[in-house]
């Protein structure tokens, strides 16, 4: 499973599907149900970067179910999230919203702030693609207020990447310029030259 999640990490996603696949063949003849709920998200996660989103829907529905049946709110609060960002990706966008939601909220029950911010973030993009101009720009200021105060650099770029956007649409251009050069700076920091090279365009 580790090994998988490593192989996932770095993009190596044929072989994070073989070891993501051998874990869960263990998992189940082991009869471990917590296993199997998160190397469910995790294929998932894995299927969904492979471009296969009727599969990744499909693991990421699985792993809900069984978070759901274990009581594992912190996994089900990630599986939400997760779920929400492929629903934005293939434009279902009020659905997304609505498991982005749900996501923010678990994780603020659960104390868990790093999750509910990301969840945040993934709101605003929805709110925003939506038209709801003052609720997005009110999430991605809250997204970006958690991101720094936990210290989360690489999502307070990616942030300020999509606040920049949504600035430059509102006619802010100015505002726009600055957030998105505060978020070259990080990623420049951090050496994330495809995030520094996202951030200029």
């Amino acid at each position: 499973h580790a090994l998988g999640d490593c192989h996932l990490q770095a993009n190596e996603l044929a072989e994070a599907n073989e070891k993501l696949l051998q874990a869960e063949l263990l998992y189940a003849a082991i009869g471990d149900e917590r296993g199997l709920a998160h190397i469910a998200g995790n294929i998932g996660n894995c299927c969904q970067k492979q471009g296969k989103f009727d599969d990744a829907r499909r693991r990421y529905g699985e792993a809900l179910e069984r978070h759901l049946r274990n009581g594992d709110r912190r996994g089900e609060a990630m599986v939400l999230s997760d779920l929400g960002f492929l629903l934005f990706q293939l434009r279902m966008v009020d659905q997304a919203r609505t498991r982005l939601e749900e996501s923010s909220v678990l994780h603020r029950n659960i104390g868990h702030p790093r999750g509910e911010a990301r969840a945040l973030g993934g709101v605003a993009l929805c709110l925003d693609a939506l038209g709801r101009v003052e609720e997005a720009r009110s999430r991605y200021e809250e997204a970006l207020r958690m991101n720094r105060k936990i210290g989360n650099r690489p999502s307070v770029a990616i942030v300020l990447v999509n606040q920049a956007e949504f600035l430059r649409n509102q006619g802010l251009g100015e505002s726009a310029r600055a957030a998105a050069a505060e978020a070259e700076e990080i990623f420049t920091a951090i050496g994330d030259a495809k995030g520094a090279a996202h951030a200029r365009r």
